[in-house]
C-alpha cells in the first residue's frame, strides 16, 4: 500500500493559511485537498512531476471542485508547486520511493530525485541551471530500463518526449539563453527556474528555434508595453504556446483584434458585427 508522510505542522503552516485564505476555505479543508492531490500523485505520477497535466486534472487529482485555473494558480503563488513539481515532493514520498526502487531499479530514483535538483544518494543539491558540462550522466535518458515515468502520454498518436533538462544536456545552453533573454526583456527579477527551461525544450521539440522564440519574445514585449499589459510567466509564454501569437511579427507591428475585425467587417457591408469565431 502507498503511504506518504503527513507532518503535523501543516493545518497552522502559513503558506496553509494563506491558501486557505484566497480560497475562502477553512485550512482543514485546504489540507484535505493537498492530501488528495499528493495520494493522487503517488499513485499516478509519482515523480511528483505534473508537467503533461492540465489544470483541471490537477484540480480533479486534488477533489477541488470551483475554479481549476485559480487553483493551480494559487498552488504556485504559496509554494505548493514548484512550476510543474510538487513542492518538496521528496520531503512526503521520497522513503516510500526508496522502499519501493532503491533494491531493483535505482536509476529510477536517480531520475526522479534530479527533477528536483537533487543527486539520489547523497542529497546535494545539482546546479540550479544544468548544462551539458554539469548534468551527471546518471541523469540521461535510459531507454531500456522499465517502468520508467519520464514520457508523457501520447498525443495525437504519438508519444512526446520528456522536456525534462536531465534528458536533453545539448539542448539546456540555448534554452537556458532564451529564458534568460525573457526574464532581462521583461525585466522579472525572479528566476524561472526548470519550468521555464522544461518549457523552451518543449519547443525545441516541437521543431522551433531559438531564433524564432526570441523574434517572438522581443515582439510580445513591445507589445504588452504598447498596451500595458502585465508580462505572464516565462513558463506560460513558452509552455501554453502563447508565443506562436507573435511569430513572424516585427517588434510593434500591430496585432489584430479577432472581435474588433468582425465588427469593423459587419459595419461595412451594413449588416450587423459578425459573430467570433470559436476560441477566438
Amino acid at each position: 500500500m502507498a503511504w506518504i508522510e503527513s507532518h503535523t505542522a501543516l493545518r497552522r503552516h502559513r503558506k496553509t493559511v494563506a491558501l486557505a485564505g484566497e480560497l475562502r476555505l477553512k485550512p482543514e479543508w485546504v489540507m484535505g485537498h493537498l492530501h488528495a492531490l499528493w495520494h493522487t500523485a503517488l499513485d499516478q505520477q509519482e515523480d511528483g512531476d505534473f508537467g503533461a497535466w492540465t489544470d483541471p486534472m490537477i484540480a480533479d487529482a486534488a477533489g477541488f471542485k470551483g475554479d481549476c485555473h485559480l487553483f493551480v494558480s494559487l498552488l504556485r503563488k504559496h509554494g505548493w508547486l514548484d512550476g510543474d513539481l510538487l513542492h518538496d515532493w521528496l520531503d512526503y514520498a521520497g522513503r516510500y520511493l526508496r522502499n519501493k526502487y532503491a533494491k531493483n531499479n535505482r536509476q529510477k530514483l536517480v531520475v526522479i530525485w534530479a527533477k528536483h535538483g537533487l543527486a539520489y544518494g547523497t542529497g546535494e543539491h545539482l546546479v540550479s541551471q544544468p548544462n551539458a558540462n554539469t548534468m551527471p550522466t546518471e541523469c540521461q535518458h535510459q531507454p531500456d530500463i522499465p517502468n520508467q515515468t519520464d514520457h508523457q502520454p501520447n498525443v495525437g498518436g504519438r508519444e512526446k518526449p520528456s522536456t525534462d533538462p536531465g534528458y536533453h544536456p545539448d539542448k539546456v545552453p540555448k534554452a537556458q539563453a532564451v529564458v534568460d533573454r525573457f526574464q532581462s526583456l521583461t525585466q522579472r527579477a525572479s528566476s524561472a527556474g526548470n519550468a521555464g527551461i522544461r518549457a523552451v525544450i518543449g519547443c525545441f521539440i516541437d521543431g522551433f528555434t531559438s531564433e524564432q522564440l526570441g523574434e517572438a519574445t522581443e515582439a510580445y514585449v513591445v507589445d504588452c508595453k504598447k498596451k500595458n499589459r502585465k508580462f505572464m510567466s516565462c513558463m506560460r509564454f513558452y509552455g501554453d504556446g502563447h508565443f506562436k501569437d507573435f511569430l513572424g511579427k516585427q517588434p510593434g507591428e500591430q496585432r489584430i483584434d479577432p472581435a474588433e475585425h468582425n465588427r469593423k467587417q459587419g459595419e461595412r457591408y451594413g449588416g450587423k458585427p459578425l459573430p467570433p469565431k470559436p476560441g477566438s
